[in-house]
């Protein structure tokens, strides 16, 4: 489990905040964060999977959809969230840099697909914490205090706790990371979260963002940008 988090921290920072000649050094401040934080983080990431995320429910969609803007505000990003009739809203902003030459794009979906609850050993929306995978004969167990280290053979179940929310604490704690270590990213920053739409939302939502992203007092566009996902 704390293999996993500090992978996907390390790959979060160096790959997209920090130049690769300064990938080492971040590597290690991950590192560092990851094990003084990692039940916290595990804790935060409980918390975000508590909320069901099934692409038809509208209301937990738009509690998915406010946590994680609240969840980037108390990091000190502004992110909007747009929204359009019969269409999920899309979480969105940008992280901007003075003097920063290139804009990264950071795309995730926080919905899931339906789940048969009845091949679920556990309520999908209940996170629990086994010692060990399933098929290995894991046991659930009690999450660690706050403090405490996370046993690396430990398995987190829930729905979406891979696909596709576990990027988004990833970031999350990336940024927490680069604060801790008082490091500041060198590029800019563009965020997308939103579940898959259907080509009429889409377009509906397309027109809404152009109206957003034309409104006075918006940035110039951005320097080129290499698409990741």
């Amino acid at each position: 489990m704390n293999r996993w988090i500090h992978l996907a921290c390390v790959l979060a920072l160096s790959t997209t905040f920090i130049p690769q000649a300064r990938a080492e050094a971040t590597a290690e401040s991950a590192r560092e964060y990851r094990q003084a934080n990692e039940a916290e983080v595990l804790a935060a990431f409980a918390e975000f999977l508590r909320i069901p995320n099934v692409a038809d429910d509208a209301e937990n969609i738009r509690r998915n959809a406010r946590y994680i803007q609240q969840a980037f505000a108390a990091r000190g990003v502004s992110l909007d969230v747009l929204s359009v009739a019969d269409a999920p809203p899309i979480v969105t902003g940008r992280i901007d840099v003075p003097g920063a030459e290139r804009t990264l794009g950071i795309y995730v979906h926080y919905d899931g697909q339906p789940v048969d609850e009845t091949r679920w050993t556990q309520w999908p929306w209940t996170p629990t914490l086994y010692s060990a995978a399933m098929g290995e004969g894991g046991q659930p167990r009690a999450f660690p205090e706050p403090g405490e280290r996370v046993d690396p053979e430990a398995r987190l179940y829930a729905r979406s706790a891979g696909d596709d929310k576990a990027p988004i604490i990833a970031l999350l704690t990336a940024l927490d990371a680069l604060a801790a270590s008082d490091t500041a990213p060198t590029s800019n920053i563009v965020v997308a979260s939103q579940p898959p739409l259907s080509e009429s939302a889409g377009r509906r939502v397309g027109e809404r963002s152009a109206a957003f992203s034309g409104r006075a007092g918006s940035p110039p566009p951005p320097p080129p940008t290499r698409r990741c996902r």
